[in-house]
Parts: C-alpha cells; structure tokens; sequence
C-alpha cells in the first residue's frame, strides 16, 4: 500500500505574481514528485497571500502537519522557503514531524528527512533562509529609519503625538501633551496601568474616542525613550 502524502503550499502577496513560486507550480511540482516516488497524495493545504516569517499565523501549514502526522506519512513542500523562514519554526516543524513518525520532502532542495545526511543539511539550510531573511529585514528598517529621519511620512498611521500633513510627519500639539504627561508619570515611577487609570479618568481618548489602553501607553513610553520620530515638524503659525 503506498504511504500517505500531503502536500503544502504557500504565497505571500508580493511573491503571487512570481514564476515559479505560484500555487499552482507548487501544487504541479508536488503531484509530479509524488507519482515519481509512489506515494499517494491526499490532500494539500495552502496558505494565500500569508507571509512565512512566522509558523503560528498561517493555519494552512498546521493543518497540514496534523494531517501528515495524524497518518504518519510524508509532507511534501515545493521549497523550505515556502514551509517556513525562522529556523526555530522549522526546527520546531521537522521535531513534530519525527515525534509522530512523519518525515518531510523539501523538492526544490532534493531534501527527505529520513537520512541523517538530509537532516543535517535542512538544519543548515533553514539557518541560510533566517539568514537571508534577517538581511531584508536589516535593508527594510534601514530604508524606514532613513525616511524617519528625514521627517517624510513612513506609515498609514503616524504615531501617537504626530500626524500627517501633506506627506510631512509633524506635531499634535493635544497628543503631546499627553506624551509629556506619560513621560512625566513615567519619571516618578508610575506603572502603565495606573497611567491608563488616571488617564482615563481625565477624559483622555485615542482616536478612535476610546481610552487609551495601558498597553498603548506602553507604546508611546518606547517610542519616547527610542526617539521614535526624528526631527518632526511643527505646523507653522499664521503669519509666519
């Protein structure tokens, strides 16, 4: 009787579009595989449009491994960089996988981990993808502090003790009052909680016209001890 495959596919938005990375390549290349090595394919699970950085957001991936445990059988992924970028996530994904008695095929790396040999080499390659990861990650947050610093706007939503205007990040002068009120509580040791409290009480909203939650608060704490925003500028006066 031929062992139970199940395959998994993934695209996040920006890859969609891509030769050779679609769900229908993948899904083409993983019945191809299967028929080649006799293995009876039963399902596949995809993630849409869903980025693999994290293993925990994409509900696609775990169905996929509970099925392929649940039968003991192979989960078959066009590529590591599909199944996951985090080498904790993949580490974590080939245990479950070898706890359960199920092994996993990597096609684009020739990879089955049912060898020594081929479970040393994923644990090498998954280092590779954080690898390569990490280093679009550094270009991004490198790229969003320049623009930060250049007072250009970087987000859809400024943080909370800016706003907007005309592409230019600049001062709200309400909201930075209330920035200056946390730092201030802050500085005297007060706990975010007891901050939000008082707030609240106060009749500070956010804007949403909700109060601030404490969490909130938290945020804005960071950003004011980080320098979140680099040379903001302040609306000018009429006159000036």
């Amino acid at each position: 009787m031929p062992r139970a495959a199940i395959g998994y596919i993934r695209v996040s938005t920006q890859e969609q579009a891509r030769e050779g990375v679609s769900l229908e390549a993948q899904t083409g290349r993983i019945e191809s595989h299967c028929s080649a090595q006799g293995l009876d394919l039963i399902a596949c699970h995809e993630d849409r449009g869903i980025s693999g950085r994290k293993a925990s957001n994409r509900h696609g991936l775990e169905a996929a491994i509970e099925d392929v445990t649940a039968r003991k059988g192979v989960l078959v992924v066009y590529s590591l960089s599909r199944l996951a970028r985090s080498v904790r996530d993949c580490i974590d994904i080939a245990a479950r996988l070898e706890k359960a008695g199920a092994e996993l095929a990597l096609l684009s790396e020739n990879i089955e981990t049912i060898s020594p040999a081929g479970r040393m080499f994923f644990h090498v390659l998954a280092a590779l993808a954080q690898f390569e990861s990490d280093l679009n990650g550094e270009r991004v947050r490198t790229a969003l502090d320049y623009t930060r610093q250049q007072g250009r706007a970087y987000c859809r939503n400024a943080p909370y003790g800016y706003r907007f205007e005309d592409g230019r990040i600049v001062t709200d002068e309400g909201e930075q009052a209330v920035v200056r009120k946390i730092r201030q509580l802050r500085g005297k040791g007060w706990a975010f909680r007891k901050i939000q409290q008082k707030l609240e009480r106060e009749g500070v909203r956010n804007r949403h016209g909700k109060p601030l939650a404490f969490q909130a608060i938290a945020v804005i704490s960071k950003q004011v001890q980080e320098g979140a925003i680099h040379r903001p500028e302040r609306k000018r006066r009429r006159g000036q």
